[in-house]
C-alpha cells in the first residue's frame, strides 16, 4: 500500500444545528489514505455487530469558506478568492464560534461524514465527505487498501473488457442504424442531389420523428459515459443511474432508502446506496 497519499475534498451545503449566526457555505477537508484504511477496517465489524456508525476523532484538516458574491468590495479587500470545484468563488470564512476539531463519522454502508462540534456548546456542523470506495478511486488507490488476489484482478479485467465490448457493439449498431437511413432533399459535396429514395409522403414530419428517436438513442448511450468520455464502471452508482434512466432500481426502491436515511443507517445518496447493496448481496452470494 502506498503511504502518505491525500486529497482535498470540497463540500458545499453544510448542515448545522445552531440558529444564532451564519455558517460556512463550503468546507474543504483533507482526506488521507490512512483514514480510508482505518475506516475500511471498521465496516466488517459494524456489519457483524449491527452497529450503524463509528467515530474516528481528529480525522481531517479543514478550511471553512463563504461565497464571495455575498460580500461587498470592502469586505473582500485583503482576502484571497479561490475557485471551488463547483465553479463558485469563495473566500475563507471566519465563524463567530469556535470548533473542536473535525471528526469522521463512519457509517456501516461505507460512507464517511465529517462532524465539527462547537467548543462551548452542544451544537455542531456536519456534511458528507463521500463513500470510501469513491474516495479511494479519487486518490488513485484502486484496491490497494484491501487484500486482493490475481484471480480477483483477472476477473475485474475480464469484466471491464466485456463491458467495453458490449458498449462498443451498442454504439456500432447505433452508427449502423443512422448510416443505413436513406437521404432525400439534400445535395452531396459536389452539388449533385442524393437519389436514394423519393421524398416520403409525410416528408419533414417523418424526418423529424426519426431524428428525435435517434437523439433519444444517442443520449441513452452517452448516459453511460462520464464527462471525459470514459465508460462508467459496471456496478457503480453512475452505471445504475444510467441503466435505470434515473428512475428506480426494481429490487432496491427509494422508499427503503428513505427509511434508512431517516434512521441514520445510511448517509449515501440513492444510487450510491443501490450500488452498495447490490455489491453486498453479490459478496454474500459468493460466500455461500
Amino acid at each position: 500500500m502506498s503511504k502518505g497519499k491525500e486529497i482535498a475534498v470540497q463540500v458545499a451545503g453544510v448542515s448545522s444545528s445552531q440558529e444564532w449566526t451564519t455558517d460556512p457555505d463550503m468546507v474543504e477537508v483533507i482526506v488521507t489514505d490512512d483514514l480510508l484504511l482505518r475506516a475500511e477496517k471498521c465496516i466488517p465489524f459494524m456489519l457483524e455487530n449491527d452497529i450503524s456508525y463509528m467515530y474516528r476523532w481528529w480525522s481531517f484538516g479543514y478550511t471553512l469558506y463563504e461565497l464571495a458574491e455575498n460580500m461587498d468590495d470592502d469586505d473582500l479587500k485583503g482576502k484571497t478568492i479561490i475557485q471551488g470545484t463547483d465553479g463558485q468563488s469563495y473566500v475563507e470564512f471566519e465563524p463567530e464560534y469556535r470548533l473542536d476539531g473535525c471528526h469522521a463519522k463512519i457509517f456501516k454502508d461505507g460512507t464517511i461524514r465529517a462532524v465539527l462540534p462547537f467548543k462551548n456548546t452542544s451544537d455542531e456542523l456536519w456534511f458528507n465527505v463521500g463513500a470510501i470506495a469513491d474516495l479511494k478511486q479519487r486518490m488513485g488507490l484502486g484496491n490497494e487498501l484491501a487484500p486482493s488476489s490475481g484471480g480477483a484482478a483477472l476477473h475485474a479485467t475480464q469484466q471491464a473488457l466485456s463491458q467495453a465490448m458490449q458498449h462498443s457493439e451498442k454504439a456500432g449498431k447505433f452508427v449502423g442504424q443512422v448510416a443505413g437511413l436513406s437521404i432525400w432533399g439534400h445535395d452531396q459535396d459536389d452539388g449533385t442531389p442524393y437519389e436514394e429514395c423519393k421524398e416520403p409522403d409525410e416528408g419533414y414530419l417523418d424526418s423529424h420523428r426519426c431524428l428525435m428517436d435517434l437523439v433519444e438513442q444517442a443520449r441513452g448511450i452517452l448516459r453511460e459515459y462520464d464527462k471525459e468520455g470514459e465508460l462508467f464502471a459496471e456496478g457503480s452508482a453512475e452505471w445504475f443511474r444510467a441503466k435505470y434512466d434515473g428512475q428506480e432500481h426494481p429490487e432496491w426502491p427509494r422508499s427503503d432508502w428513505q427509511y434508512q436515511v431517516s434512521n441514520e443507517d445510511t448517509a449515501l445518496g440513492y444510487w450510491e446506496w443501490v450500488a452498495s447493496n447490490v455489491e453486498s448481496n453479490e459478496t454474500d452470494s459468493d460466500a455461500d
